[in-house]
């Protein structure tokens, strides 16, 4: 190998910031390139500032791994490094005094890396790929390589002084900067392997061509490494010096596992040959070395410059992508280095970008079916809902139809975004709305259609009720549009089973009318509880009032306002039913309609309760004014018992007193027992009502009545249901009695009378 010897006069102060790393390989057909590029992606998706320098300047192709990032794919325009170093050649040549060696500023031949949809602020802040190109691709190209003379420029024109200030600058600006030096030996691949690295990876097969070749320029790297360049310079120092920064690190690539007899024998000659350039290393370090960094041949990688950091999946441990990532820890020394930071979608959208489309037309719903195959199980799950959205039905079958994002639910972002970089999907209305790309694929893309067709009920549902809820937001959310009766039986089902495949109105909508339906619900059955319970008390009231001949003005008057005020009862729960139906314009009225209507008719109900009890109460007065007023004169008739046979339950005692001259006084005493049912008891005096008491797990409340002297019938019922008790008693001058009232089981009645003594106590008089 022939390089320009170095001088160290002309030699700067190397910095410690960026690292200059120079790929080189003896012979074609290495994966140099691809090993290269595959590196710079990753460091830079590993928040690394990388710059690429393509110096095989006869065949230049490096940024083949990077054109979908250049805007000038072919690098017609694009000028380069070979047109750096003409023009500061004839601008050296054309001074009379020698040039600076700020002149070598090397940043207008800078190309940045970049595209819509690609951002590199998410790998972090330092992240980004830069690239300089061979030179610009047109037809004098290769008249300018050839015509070059780089020994002039590097010995006589202070090139070499050049190219050090333009490694000292790039090194003060990136992490690190990738050289793919040219192969074979000449003046510029020594510039590329000796001159600028800070480290040299030697990349080559395992025919026995390529190994020696390699290792013959290892050996010529070392050797003009550890020379000094003039008398009594200090020798930079030997490859992999314990301390030095300068190292080499050989690559077997494109390793072949069909072949694993032949591929042992090359891979024992490799180490042979290529360990001594590691350094003091031991055994077990080299095993893992030798064992970890060979890069695997991969036939598809073949056929186009697609990078694998894309094209494979960071953990498959046998693919390209996971022998870069082991060979960026070796190159970095053991900065953390992954590409987990790479989501899954994106990787995919990348590769799209970098595979070369079929000249020959495809199957769209082949395409199709390729795209969502690549996507993740969970991307598919979600791109299946999205499509089912682009579906409308009609009489006349499905058709496909644009559906706004804003309108998908809630998760499907990511999905949109996926099928949009496959192709399957293509935005419109300026990003805002998404439809199919390929109508056809509604119908001739098999898994597409039987999705439809295996859920058609609940996708035609779901049409309906979209339609139904952008009415009622139209129509400022009207009841008027809301569900009920067996639609809404039918929503709430889907509501529990598939809630997630609707949208925030679908939701909204439904959970409206749900929350209405039962709103209605609540104030009709308190409705109609409070007309039942008004009907079945007014039905007393008007059995006890028509039982009952009420000779005083007093009372007759009451029971006039009695039943107006029963009747403006039954309307007031009236109107608030149809005020409920008819007062409700605005949501917030609506609510405070109904609560309000809830309200009033709680009240009505205990207004209604109270009036009740009160019209009992002055009942039973009034009519004991009506008998004591028409009681005829007590005889002196002898005492008398009648019962029926005694039986086991709770009791009530009482008394009975008076005179021959005036009405008896018949009292119930109160007790203490619990009864069984409890409730209210009324009570008759020879078919006419007196009163009534009330029993329960406080006991009795007692009731006193007016009793004639003479036979009497007595009769105690429950109110508004049975069991009741009917027995005679006869009060007399000289014996009382207690009558007592047995209920057995709650279920049956018998009644008894005991005797007492007689104390006779007449009846107030009125």
């Amino acid at each position: 190998m022939t390089t320009i010897p170095m001088q160290a006069t002309d030699k700067p102060t190397r910095l410690a910031d960026g690292r200059i790393i120079t790929f080189y390989s003896f012979k074609g057909g290495t994966g140099r390139s691809m090993a290269l590029a595959n590196l710079a992606w990753m460091l830079a998706m590993n928040n690394k500032q990388v710059l690429v320098i393509d110096w095989d300047l006869e065949a230049p192709g490096v940024h083949r791994y990077f054109h979908p990032f250049i805007d000038d794919k072919e690098l017609q325009s694009t000028r380069g490094l070979m047109d750096f170093v003409e023009d500061l050649a004839a601008r050296a040549a054309a001074s009379p005094q020698p040039l600076p060696p700020e002149e070598a500023d090397v940043s207008s031949y800078v190309v940045s890396l970049d595209r819509t949809g690609w951002n590199w602020a998410e790998f972090g802040d330092r992240a980004g790929i830069d690239l300089i190109v061979a030179g610009q691709q047109n037809a004098g190209y290769s008249t300018k390589l050839n015509s070059f003379d780089w020994t002039s420029f590097y010995t006589k024109l202070g090139g070499r002084r050049f190219l050090f200030h333009m490694a000292s600058q790039l090194k003060s600006i990136y992490d690190y900067i990738l050289i793919d030096s040219r192969t074979g030996v000449s003046d510029t691949s020594g510039i590329c392997t000796v001159e600028l690295p800070d480290t040299v990876v030697v990349c080559f097969t395992l025919n026995e061509q390529s190994i020696r070749g390699a290792a013959n320029v290892a050996e010529s790297i070392i050797a003009q490494r550890s020379a000094p360049s003039e008398p009594g310079e200090k020798a930079e120092g030997a490859a992999n010096e314990e301390g030095g920064r300068f190292k080499i690190y050989p690559i077997p690539t494109r390793i072949e596992q069909s072949e694993n007899t032949k591929k042992q024998i090359g891979l024992a000659l490799v180490q042979k040959t290529f360990s001594r350039y590691l350094g003091d290393v031991s055994k077990d370090d080299l095993r893992k070395y030798w064992g970890d960094l060979q890069m695997p041949y991969v036939p598809i990688y073949a056929f186009e410059e697609v990078p694998a950091v894309f094209g494979d999946l960071y953990y498959d441990q046998l693919s390209i992508c996971a022998f870069i990532g082991r060979l960026a820890k070796v190159l970095t020394r053991n900065e953390s280095i992954s590409l987990e930071a790479l989501q899954e979608e994106r990787r995919l959208e990348a590769l799209g970008w970098f595979q070369r489309p079929s000249e020959t037309p495809q199957d769209p719903a082949q395409l199709a079916e390729e795209a969502f195959q690549r996507l993740s199980e969970d991307l598919r799950h979600q791109s299946i809902q999205v499509l089912l959205r682009l579906v409308q039905f009609s009489a006349n079958g499905s058709s496909p139809r644009p559906f706004y994002r804003e309108e998908l639910q809630r998760g499907l972002s990511a999905a949109t975004d996926a099928l949009v970089r496959a192709r399957i999907l293509q935005s419109v209305e300026g990003g805002q709305a998404v439809q199919l790309a390929d109508p056809s694929l509604l119908r001739t893309w098999p898994r597409y259609a039987d999705c439809i067709q295996n859920d058609m009920e609940f996708l035609q549902w779901r049409q309906s009720i979209n339609s139904a809820a952008l009415s009622w937001r139209r129509r400022n959310q009207s009841e008027s549009t809301l569900l009920h009766g067996e639609e809404l039986e039918e929503a709430k089902g889907y509501l529990r089973t598939r809630a997630g495949e609707l949208n925030t109105d679908e939701r909204d909508y439904l959970s409206e009318s749900v929350e209405r339906d039962e709103q209605r619900r609540t104030l009709d059955e308190l409705s109609r509880a409070n007309e039942e319970a008004l009907k079945l008390q007014l039905a007393h009231l008007k059995s006890e009032l028509s039982s009952t001949n009420i000779t005083a003005r007093k009372s007759k008057w009451y029971l006039s306002t009695t039943m107006i005020l029963a009747v403006a009862l039954v309307l007031a729960a009236a109107i608030a039913a149809l005020f409920y139906y008819y007062q409700r314009n605005q949501e917030a009225q609506q609510k405070a309609a109904i609560a309000q209507q809830v309200a009033a008719a709680q009240q009505a109900a205990a207004a209604q309760q109270a009036l009740v009890a009160q019209l009992r109460s002055e009942l039973a007065e009034a009519n004991s004014l009506a008998y004591k007023s028409s009681a005829p004169t007590p005889n002196a008739a002898t005492p008398a018992t009648s019962a029926a046979s005694a039986a086991s339950g709770k009791t009530l005692t009482g008394s009975t007193s008076g005179s021959n001259a005036k009405a008896l006084k018949c009292q119930i005493l109160p007790t203490t027992e619990t009864w069984n049912p409890g409730g209210q008891i009324l009570v008759k005096v020879n078919d006419m009502s007196v009163g009534s008491f009330t029993v329960g797990a406080k006991g009795s409340t007692g009731l006193s009545f007016a009793c004639r002297p003479g036979d009497n019938s007595i009769e105690m019922a429950f109110a508004g249901s049975s069991p009741s008790c009917k027995c005679s008693i006869t009060a007399g001058k000289t014996l009382n009695f207690t009558p007592s009232f047995y209920m057995t089981n709650g279920t049956s009645a018998t009644c008894s009378l005991s005797p007492l003594p007689s104390i006779l106590t007449p009846a107030p008089a009125h």
